[in-house]
Protein backbone atom coordinates (compact mmCIF):
# COMPACT_ATOMS: atom_id res chain seq x y z
CA UNK A 1 0.00 0.00 0.00
CA UNK A 2 1.04 3.62 -0.59
CA UNK A 3 0.79 6.76 1.53
CA UNK A 4 0.91 10.02 -0.41
CA UNK A 5 2.54 12.96 1.37
CA UNK A 6 1.61 16.38 0.00
CA UNK A 7 3.90 19.22 1.03
CA UNK A 8 1.53 22.16 1.16
CA UNK A 9 2.75 25.68 0.38
CA UNK A 10 -0.34 27.30 -1.11
CA UNK A 11 -3.96 26.51 -0.26
CA UNK A 12 -5.23 26.75 -3.84
CA UNK A 13 -2.38 24.58 -5.15
CA UNK A 14 -2.99 22.03 -2.42
CA UNK A 15 -6.68 21.82 -3.24
CA UNK A 16 -5.89 21.40 -6.95
CA UNK A 17 -3.26 18.78 -6.15
CA UNK A 18 -5.74 16.76 -4.06
CA UNK A 19 -8.35 16.91 -6.83
CA UNK A 20 -5.71 15.79 -9.32
CA UNK A 21 -4.72 12.83 -7.15
CA UNK A 22 -8.31 11.73 -6.58
CA UNK A 23 -8.81 11.64 -10.34
CA UNK A 24 -5.80 9.33 -10.67
CA UNK A 25 -6.09 7.13 -7.57
CA UNK A 26 -5.06 3.51 -7.75
CA UNK A 27 -6.15 0.73 -5.41
CA UNK A 28 -2.84 0.59 -3.53
CA UNK A 29 -3.22 4.19 -2.27
CA UNK A 30 -5.03 4.20 1.06
CA UNK A 31 -3.72 7.34 2.76
CA UNK A 32 -3.01 10.99 1.96
CA UNK A 33 -1.06 13.06 4.47
CA UNK A 34 -0.98 16.82 4.00
CA UNK A 35 1.86 18.66 5.75
CA UNK A 36 1.18 22.37 5.98
CA UNK A 37 1.56 25.53 7.96
CA UNK A 38 -1.26 26.95 9.99
CA UNK A 39 -3.95 27.66 7.38
CA UNK A 40 -7.62 27.11 6.66
CA UNK A 41 -7.31 23.92 4.63
CA UNK A 42 -9.81 21.47 6.11
CA UNK A 43 -10.39 18.88 3.43
CA UNK A 44 -12.90 16.21 4.48
CA UNK A 45 -12.04 12.66 3.47
CA UNK A 46 -11.48 9.37 5.27
CA UNK A 47 -8.15 8.97 3.49
CA UNK A 48 -6.78 12.43 4.27
CA UNK A 49 -4.80 13.25 7.40
CA UNK A 50 -3.80 16.93 7.79
CA UNK A 51 -0.64 17.65 9.78
CA UNK A 52 -0.78 21.30 10.79
CA UNK A 53 2.58 22.79 11.81
CA UNK A 54 2.24 25.66 14.26
CA UNK A 55 5.71 27.14 14.27
CA UNK A 56 6.65 30.79 13.89
CA UNK A 57 9.88 29.63 12.20
CA UNK A 58 8.03 27.64 9.56
CA UNK A 59 9.71 29.66 6.79
CA UNK A 60 13.02 28.03 7.73
CA UNK A 61 11.76 24.47 7.24
CA UNK A 62 13.58 22.54 4.55
CA UNK A 63 12.20 20.03 2.06
CA UNK A 64 13.71 17.27 4.20
CA UNK A 65 12.07 18.50 7.39
CA UNK A 66 8.65 18.84 5.78
CA UNK A 67 8.95 15.39 4.16
CA UNK A 68 10.12 13.75 7.39
CA UNK A 69 7.16 15.15 9.32
CA UNK A 70 4.89 13.58 6.73
CA UNK A 71 6.69 10.22 6.77
CA UNK A 72 6.45 10.01 10.57
CA UNK A 73 2.68 10.42 10.31
CA UNK A 74 2.04 7.68 7.73
CA UNK A 75 1.01 4.08 8.25
CA UNK A 76 4.13 2.17 9.22
CA UNK A 77 3.91 -0.51 6.50
CA UNK A 78 3.11 1.75 3.54
CA UNK A 79 5.44 2.81 0.77
CA UNK A 80 5.80 6.60 0.50
CA UNK A 81 5.02 8.95 -2.38
CA UNK A 82 6.25 12.51 -1.70
CA UNK A 83 4.61 15.23 -3.77
CA UNK A 84 4.87 19.03 -3.66
CA UNK A 85 1.48 20.68 -4.00
CA UNK A 86 2.44 22.35 -7.28
CA UNK A 87 3.05 18.96 -8.92
CA UNK A 88 0.31 17.34 -10.99
CA UNK A 89 0.34 13.73 -12.12
CA UNK A 90 -0.87 12.57 -15.53
CA UNK A 91 -2.55 9.37 -16.65
CA UNK A 92 -0.81 6.13 -15.53
CA UNK A 93 1.83 8.00 -13.54
CA UNK A 94 1.12 6.30 -10.22
CA UNK A 95 0.60 2.86 -11.76
CA UNK A 96 3.82 3.12 -13.73
CA UNK A 97 5.85 4.39 -10.78
CA UNK A 98 4.64 1.47 -8.69
CA UNK A 99 5.46 -1.00 -11.48
CA UNK A 100 8.95 0.50 -11.75
CA UNK A 101 9.47 0.35 -7.99
CA UNK A 102 8.60 -3.35 -7.96
CA UNK A 103 10.29 -4.28 -11.23
CA UNK A 104 13.11 -5.74 -9.13
CA UNK A 105 13.61 -6.60 -5.49
CA UNK A 106 16.67 -4.35 -5.26
CA UNK A 107 14.93 -1.25 -6.64
CA UNK A 108 14.13 1.07 -3.74
CA UNK A 109 13.37 4.46 -5.32
CA UNK A 110 11.41 5.46 -8.42
CA UNK A 111 10.92 8.94 -9.85
CA UNK A 112 9.03 10.29 -12.89
CA UNK A 113 9.98 12.62 -15.70
CA UNK A 114 8.98 16.26 -15.16
CA UNK A 115 8.40 19.25 -17.41
CA UNK A 116 11.05 21.35 -15.61
CA UNK A 117 13.82 20.54 -13.18
CA UNK A 118 17.48 20.97 -12.29
CA UNK A 119 19.61 20.43 -15.40
CA UNK A 120 22.21 18.28 -13.62
CA UNK A 121 19.72 15.50 -12.83
CA UNK A 122 18.73 14.97 -16.49
CA UNK A 123 15.18 13.87 -15.70
CA UNK A 124 13.14 16.78 -17.02
CA UNK A 125 11.97 17.61 -20.53
CA UNK A 126 12.70 21.34 -20.10
CA UNK A 127 10.23 22.19 -22.83
CA UNK A 128 8.02 25.32 -22.81
CA UNK A 129 4.58 23.87 -22.06
CA UNK A 130 1.88 26.53 -21.86
CA UNK A 131 -0.36 24.53 -19.53
CA UNK A 132 -0.98 21.21 -17.84
CA UNK A 133 -3.20 20.21 -20.76
CA UNK A 134 -0.43 20.83 -23.30
CA UNK A 135 1.85 18.66 -21.15
CA UNK A 136 -0.79 15.92 -21.03
CA UNK A 137 -1.19 16.09 -24.81
CA UNK A 138 2.57 15.76 -25.26
CA UNK A 139 2.91 12.75 -22.94
CA UNK A 140 -0.27 10.81 -23.79
CA UNK A 141 1.47 8.48 -26.27
CA UNK A 142 4.39 7.90 -23.87
CA UNK A 143 2.58 6.59 -20.78
CA UNK A 144 2.32 2.91 -21.70
CA UNK A 145 4.61 1.17 -19.23
CA UNK A 146 7.65 -0.67 -20.57
CA UNK A 147 10.11 -2.06 -18.08
CA UNK A 148 12.87 -1.68 -20.65
CA UNK A 149 12.31 2.10 -20.59
CA UNK A 150 13.26 2.33 -16.92
CA UNK A 151 16.67 3.88 -16.43
CA UNK A 152 19.06 3.13 -13.57
CA UNK A 153 20.46 6.27 -11.95
CA UNK A 154 22.86 6.95 -9.12
CA UNK A 155 20.65 9.88 -8.15
CA UNK A 156 17.44 11.65 -9.09
CA UNK A 157 15.76 14.80 -7.86
CA UNK A 158 12.82 14.15 -5.52
CA UNK A 159 10.46 16.59 -7.21
CA UNK A 160 8.14 13.62 -6.89
CA UNK A 161 9.41 10.30 -5.56
CA UNK A 162 8.08 6.86 -4.62
CA UNK A 163 10.13 5.07 -1.94
CA UNK A 164 9.78 1.53 -0.62
CA UNK A 165 9.10 1.43 3.10
CA UNK A 166 11.93 -1.06 3.65
CA UNK A 167 14.43 1.56 2.40
CA UNK A 168 13.24 4.05 5.01
CA UNK A 169 13.33 1.33 7.66
CA UNK A 170 16.97 0.54 6.84
CA UNK A 171 18.51 3.96 6.16
CA UNK A 172 16.12 6.21 8.12
CA UNK A 173 14.68 9.54 7.00
CA UNK A 174 16.00 12.32 4.78
CA UNK A 175 18.97 14.17 6.24
CA UNK A 176 17.73 17.52 7.52
CA UNK A 177 21.13 19.20 7.28
CA UNK A 178 20.31 19.76 3.61
CA UNK A 179 18.00 22.64 2.76
CA UNK A 180 17.50 22.02 -0.95
CA UNK A 181 15.55 19.19 -2.51
CA UNK A 182 18.42 18.21 -4.76
CA UNK A 183 21.18 17.68 -2.21
CA UNK A 184 18.78 15.88 0.12
CA UNK A 185 17.75 13.67 -2.83
CA UNK A 186 21.36 12.91 -3.77
CA UNK A 187 22.22 12.03 -0.19
CA UNK A 188 19.21 9.72 0.19
CA UNK A 189 19.87 7.93 -3.11
CA UNK A 190 23.50 7.28 -2.19
CA UNK A 191 22.63 6.02 1.28
CA UNK A 192 20.10 3.68 -0.31
CA UNK A 193 22.66 2.53 -2.87
CA UNK A 194 25.14 1.62 -0.15
CA UNK A 195 22.42 -0.56 1.39
CA UNK A 196 21.91 -2.34 -1.93
CA UNK A 197 18.87 -0.39 -3.21
CA UNK A 198 18.84 1.08 -6.71
CA UNK A 199 17.16 4.21 -8.04
CA UNK A 200 15.08 4.17 -11.22
CA UNK A 201 13.92 6.95 -13.49
CA UNK A 202 10.60 5.78 -14.92
CA UNK A 203 10.46 7.22 -18.42
CA UNK A 204 6.77 6.29 -18.81
CA UNK A 205 5.70 8.30 -15.78
CA UNK A 206 5.21 12.08 -15.86
CA UNK A 207 4.51 15.00 -13.53
CA UNK A 208 3.77 18.60 -14.40
CA UNK A 209 5.27 21.27 -12.13
CA UNK A 210 3.32 24.48 -12.03
CA UNK A 211 5.37 27.60 -11.35
CA UNK A 212 8.68 27.47 -9.49
CA UNK A 213 10.65 24.58 -8.04
CA UNK A 214 10.20 24.59 -4.28
CA UNK A 215 13.30 24.23 -2.11
CA UNK A 216 15.80 24.23 -4.98
CA UNK A 217 18.13 26.68 -3.26
CA UNK A 218 21.10 25.66 -5.37
CA UNK A 219 24.57 25.69 -3.96
CA UNK A 220 23.93 26.43 -0.27
CA UNK A 221 24.31 22.74 0.63
CA UNK A 222 27.31 22.01 -1.58
CA UNK A 223 29.94 22.20 1.18
CA UNK A 224 27.75 20.19 3.57
CA UNK A 225 27.47 17.43 1.00
CA UNK A 226 31.17 17.51 0.21
CA UNK A 227 32.06 17.30 3.90
CA UNK A 228 29.75 14.31 4.34
CA UNK A 229 30.58 12.35 1.20
CA UNK A 230 34.03 13.55 0.16
CA UNK A 231 33.17 14.82 -3.33
CA UNK A 232 31.24 17.54 -5.13
CA UNK A 233 27.93 16.06 -6.35
CA UNK A 234 27.49 18.68 -9.08
CA UNK A 235 30.63 17.31 -10.74
CA UNK A 236 31.16 13.75 -9.50
CA UNK A 237 27.55 12.59 -9.91
CA UNK A 238 26.88 14.27 -13.26
CA UNK A 239 26.25 12.40 -16.49
CA UNK A 240 28.49 13.77 -19.22
CA UNK A 241 25.69 13.96 -21.77
CA UNK A 242 27.75 16.08 -24.15
CA UNK A 243 29.60 12.97 -25.38
CA UNK A 244 26.56 10.79 -26.06
CA UNK A 245 25.98 12.00 -29.61
CA UNK A 246 29.69 11.57 -30.36
CA UNK A 247 29.69 7.78 -29.83
CA UNK A 248 30.55 5.81 -32.95
CA UNK A 249 30.81 2.27 -31.50
CA UNK A 250 28.04 -0.13 -32.54
CA UNK A 251 25.59 -0.34 -29.62
CA UNK A 252 24.42 -3.82 -30.63
CA UNK A 253 27.83 -5.42 -30.07
CA UNK A 254 29.60 -6.49 -26.89
CA UNK A 255 32.15 -3.82 -25.99
CA UNK A 256 34.78 -2.99 -23.38
CA UNK A 257 34.55 0.59 -22.12
CA UNK A 258 37.16 2.38 -19.99
CA UNK A 259 36.68 5.76 -18.34
CA UNK A 260 39.75 7.33 -16.77
CA UNK A 261 38.52 9.84 -14.20
CA UNK A 262 35.16 8.09 -13.83
CA UNK A 263 34.20 9.87 -10.56
CA UNK A 264 31.11 8.12 -9.14
CA UNK A 265 30.37 6.37 -12.43
CA UNK A 266 27.24 8.20 -13.60
CA UNK A 267 28.50 8.38 -17.19
CA UNK A 268 29.50 4.71 -17.16
CA UNK A 269 26.03 3.82 -15.90
CA UNK A 270 24.48 5.82 -18.75
CA UNK A 271 26.72 4.01 -21.25
CA UNK A 272 25.53 0.74 -19.76
CA UNK A 273 21.99 1.75 -20.78
CA UNK A 274 23.19 2.35 -24.36
CA UNK A 275 25.52 -0.64 -24.67
CA UNK A 276 23.50 -3.49 -23.19
CA UNK A 277 26.36 -5.94 -23.68
CA UNK A 278 29.34 -4.13 -22.21
CA UNK A 279 32.12 -4.55 -19.70
CA UNK A 280 32.80 -1.37 -17.75
CA UNK A 281 36.16 -0.30 -16.36
CA UNK A 282 36.99 2.86 -14.48
CA UNK A 283 39.79 4.63 -12.64
CA UNK A 284 39.53 7.61 -10.35
CA UNK A 285 41.85 9.13 -7.77
CA UNK A 286 39.04 9.90 -5.30
CA UNK A 287 38.34 6.91 -3.04
CA UNK A 288 34.94 8.19 -1.90
CA UNK A 289 33.85 8.50 -5.54
CA UNK A 290 35.05 5.04 -6.53
CA UNK A 291 33.31 3.56 -3.48
CA UNK A 292 30.07 4.73 -5.10
CA UNK A 293 31.03 3.62 -8.62
CA UNK A 294 31.78 0.10 -7.36
CA UNK A 295 28.06 -0.39 -6.76
CA UNK A 296 27.44 -0.40 -10.53
CA UNK A 297 26.76 -3.99 -11.56
CA UNK A 298 29.58 -5.74 -13.43
CA UNK A 299 31.85 -2.69 -13.33
CA UNK A 300 35.56 -3.05 -12.59
CA UNK A 301 36.37 0.17 -10.72
CA UNK A 302 39.72 1.02 -9.15
CA UNK A 303 40.81 3.90 -6.98
CA UNK A 304 44.17 4.83 -8.43
CA UNK A 305 46.39 7.68 -9.49
CA UNK A 306 46.60 6.86 -13.17
CA UNK A 307 49.88 8.74 -13.54
CA UNK A 308 51.79 7.77 -10.39
CA UNK A 309 50.48 4.34 -9.40
CA UNK A 310 51.69 1.19 -11.12
CA UNK A 311 48.75 0.81 -13.48
CA UNK A 312 49.00 -1.26 -16.64
CA UNK A 313 46.42 -1.08 -19.41
CA UNK A 314 46.01 -4.29 -21.36
CA UNK A 315 46.88 -3.79 -25.02
CA UNK A 316 44.19 -4.06 -27.72
CA UNK A 317 41.41 -4.44 -25.11
CA UNK A 318 39.06 -1.47 -25.25
CA UNK A 319 36.47 -0.43 -27.81
CA UNK A 320 35.96 2.94 -26.15
CA UNK A 321 38.21 4.99 -23.85
CA UNK A 322 36.97 8.22 -22.30
CA UNK A 323 39.03 10.93 -20.57
CA UNK A 324 36.88 13.90 -19.62
CA UNK A 325 38.61 16.82 -17.90
CA UNK A 326 41.55 14.60 -16.96
CA UNK A 327 44.60 15.36 -19.09
CA UNK A 328 44.96 18.96 -17.89
CA UNK A 329 45.55 17.63 -14.35
CA UNK A 330 48.55 15.45 -15.32
CA UNK A 331 52.28 16.12 -15.43
CA UNK A 332 52.69 14.12 -18.62
CA UNK A 333 49.35 13.70 -20.42
CA UNK A 334 51.18 12.74 -23.63
CA UNK A 335 52.57 9.59 -22.00
CA UNK A 336 49.12 8.54 -20.79
CA UNK A 337 47.71 9.06 -24.28
CA UNK A 338 50.35 6.65 -25.62
CA UNK A 339 49.20 3.99 -23.14
CA UNK A 340 45.58 4.66 -24.03
CA UNK A 341 46.27 4.27 -27.74
CA UNK A 342 47.99 0.92 -27.15
CA UNK A 343 45.04 -0.30 -25.07
CA UNK A 344 42.59 0.60 -27.82
CA UNK A 345 41.36 -1.92 -30.37
CA UNK A 346 42.16 -1.20 -34.00
CA UNK A 347 38.71 0.30 -34.68
CA UNK A 348 38.30 1.68 -31.16
CA UNK A 349 37.29 5.21 -30.22
CA UNK A 350 38.93 7.73 -27.89
CA UNK A 351 36.90 10.67 -26.55
CA UNK A 352 38.55 13.41 -24.51
CA UNK A 353 37.46 16.82 -23.27
CA UNK A 354 39.85 19.67 -22.51
CA UNK A 355 39.42 23.33 -21.56
CA UNK A 356 40.62 25.85 -24.14
CA UNK A 357 43.27 28.24 -22.84
CA UNK A 358 42.70 30.40 -25.93
CA UNK A 359 39.18 31.30 -24.76
CA UNK A 360 38.55 35.03 -24.93
CA UNK A 361 38.09 35.35 -21.15
CA UNK A 362 41.68 34.15 -20.65
CA UNK A 363 43.06 36.27 -23.50
CA UNK A 364 41.30 39.33 -22.12
CA UNK A 365 42.68 38.76 -18.63
CA UNK A 366 46.18 38.09 -19.93
CA UNK A 367 46.22 41.33 -21.93
CA UNK A 368 45.52 43.10 -18.65
CA UNK A 369 48.37 41.27 -16.96
CA UNK A 370 46.19 38.84 -15.00
CA UNK A 371 46.59 35.08 -14.63
CA UNK A 372 44.38 34.30 -11.63
CA UNK A 373 43.73 30.71 -10.66
CA UNK A 374 40.16 29.84 -9.65
CA UNK A 375 38.37 27.06 -7.77
CA UNK A 376 36.99 25.77 -11.08
CA UNK A 377 36.99 26.58 -14.78
CA UNK A 378 39.78 26.97 -17.31
CA UNK A 379 42.22 28.30 -14.70
CA UNK A 380 41.27 25.73 -12.07
CA UNK A 381 44.13 25.80 -9.57
CA UNK A 382 44.61 22.01 -9.95
CA UNK A 383 45.37 22.28 -13.68
CA UNK A 384 48.98 21.53 -14.57
CA UNK A 385 48.78 21.66 -18.37
CA UNK A 386 47.00 24.02 -20.76
CA UNK A 387 45.89 23.36 -24.33
CA UNK A 388 44.76 25.10 -27.49
CA UNK A 389 43.07 23.36 -30.39
CA UNK A 390 46.41 23.22 -32.19
CA UNK A 391 48.23 21.55 -29.28
CA UNK A 392 45.37 19.07 -28.82
CA UNK A 393 45.62 18.08 -32.48
CA UNK A 394 49.38 17.69 -32.10
CA UNK A 395 48.89 15.38 -29.11
CA UNK A 396 46.59 13.14 -31.15
CA UNK A 397 49.02 13.16 -34.06
CA UNK A 398 51.81 12.09 -31.70
CA UNK A 399 49.97 8.80 -31.07
CA UNK A 400 49.26 8.30 -34.78
CA UNK A 401 45.68 9.56 -34.69
CA UNK A 402 45.83 11.90 -37.65
CA UNK A 403 42.09 12.01 -38.32
CA UNK A 404 40.35 13.77 -35.48
CA UNK A 405 37.02 15.49 -34.99
CA UNK A 406 36.45 18.30 -32.56
CA UNK A 407 33.35 19.90 -31.10
CA UNK A 408 33.16 23.19 -29.24
CA UNK A 409 31.36 23.90 -26.01
CA UNK A 410 30.61 27.57 -25.57
CA UNK A 411 30.13 29.82 -22.57
CA UNK A 412 28.48 33.20 -22.23
CA UNK A 413 30.73 36.09 -23.24
CA UNK A 414 30.48 39.75 -22.28
CA UNK A 415 30.07 42.63 -24.71
CA UNK A 416 33.67 43.66 -23.93
CA UNK A 417 34.89 40.16 -24.85
CA UNK A 418 32.78 40.15 -28.00
CA UNK A 419 34.41 43.41 -29.12
CA UNK A 420 37.83 41.93 -28.44
CA UNK A 421 36.99 38.84 -30.48
CA UNK A 422 36.02 41.02 -33.45
CA UNK A 423 39.22 43.05 -33.10
CA UNK A 424 41.57 40.07 -32.84
CA UNK A 425 39.89 38.10 -35.61
CA UNK A 426 40.14 41.10 -37.95
CA UNK A 427 43.56 42.40 -36.94
CA UNK A 428 45.35 39.04 -36.67
CA UNK A 429 43.14 36.82 -38.81
CA UNK A 430 42.31 34.60 -35.83
CA UNK A 431 39.58 31.99 -35.93
CA UNK A 432 36.63 33.39 -33.95
CA UNK A 433 35.52 29.92 -32.97
CA UNK A 434 38.80 29.25 -31.17
CA UNK A 435 38.34 32.42 -29.15
CA UNK A 436 34.73 31.52 -28.31
CA UNK A 437 35.25 27.82 -27.45
CA UNK A 438 35.34 27.29 -23.70
CA UNK A 439 36.05 23.58 -24.01
CA UNK A 440 36.71 21.04 -26.74
CA UNK A 441 35.50 17.48 -27.14
CA UNK A 442 37.89 15.57 -29.35
CA UNK A 443 37.54 12.10 -30.85
CA UNK A 444 39.35 10.00 -33.40
CA UNK A 445 36.09 8.69 -34.92
CA UNK A 446 32.69 10.06 -35.81
CA UNK A 447 29.34 8.73 -36.99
Amino acid sequence: MISIIILSHNENDTQSCINNIENNLIESINEIVIVKGNSDINYKSEKINIININDKNLFSYSFSKFANIGIKNTSKNNDILILNDNCYIVENTLENLEKALYSSENVGIATPVSNIGPFYHYQSLNLPFESLQSFIDYTKDKVNYKQSDNELRLRTSFLTVLIKRCVLDEISLLDEIFISTDFASDDFCLRALKQGYKTLLCNNSFIYIKGDLYYNIGYLDKNKFKNKWGFDPLYSLSIRTEILDKLSIDSSSAVNILEIGCACGSTLLKLKEIYKECNLYGFDINKESTDIAKHIDNANIQCADIENDDISLEENKFDLVILLDVLEHLKDPWELMKKVKKSLKKDGQIIISLPNIMHISIVNSLIQGNWDYQESGILDRTHLRFFTLKSIKEMFQSIDCNMIYYFSIYSRISSEEENLINLLSTQYNLDKNQLMSYQYIITNKTL
